[in-house]
């Protein structure tokens, strides 16, 4: 590269913005992920419930209404049934709140520029004398750009999730002659 050209991309800033980050192929899968792991969350929490206090002071209410036959157990496999009904209830109402709540997350992506001293992601600044090393994935729909930075002696890793598409393209190729004026390595997978 001639010294001009070293310039202009040492003066470049690289940015990606909502419509680079965000595809129906990419949020259906988040939004996927984002379902399994609520399912799996609400299930801990009513288990980690019963172990707090308010959760104790249900199950003596439970167990002394059993015993003193207020409650009356389920004699039928119907009534079992209900009761099964109400647990899978209370599991997938919950998850379906933590879904939707992750459905806005993944929907809020912040924008990311490349700056000639830092890397600006939302509102966090990253100095580019902290950042280790830029992965680049590659799949069928999407690619994921990850970040690799040290501040404070803990190494971080901040995935950003790119559409696939000509303009990105362009982007990237900015982003690897950005990473070698600064010598960041980029690892390509």
């Amino acid at each position: 590269m001639t010294e001009t050209n070293m310039k202009a991309v040492d003066d470049a800033a690289v940015d990606f913005l909502r419509e680079d980050q965000l595809s129906l192929g990419i949020v259906l899968g988040q939004f996927l992920k984002t379902i399994y792991l609520s399912v799996i969350l609400s299930c801990w929490m009513c288990l980690r419930l019963m172990g707090t206090l308010p959760g104790m002071i249900v199950m003596v209410l439970l167990i002394a209404g059993l015993v003193s036959g207020v409650i009356q157990l389920p004699t039928e496999p119907l009534g079992a049934w209900k009761v099964f009904k109400t647990l899978l209830f209370v599991i997938g109402g919950s998850a379906l709140l933590l879904s939707l709540f992750g459905l806005f997350a993944i929907l809020i992506v912040p924008p990311v520029v490349f700056e000639k001293d830092q890397v600006v992601i939302g509102s966090s600044r990253i100095a580019v004398s902290e950042i280790t090393r830029l992965k680049l994935s590659e799949w069928a729909r999407s690619r994921l750009l990850t970040i690799c930075y040290e501040q404070n002696g803990v190494i971080t890793e901040m995935p950003i999730n790119l559409v696939r598409n000509e303009a990105t393209q362009r982007k990237l190729d900015v982003l690897q002659a950005w990473c070698t004026t600064r010598e960041i390595s980029v690892e390509m997978k």
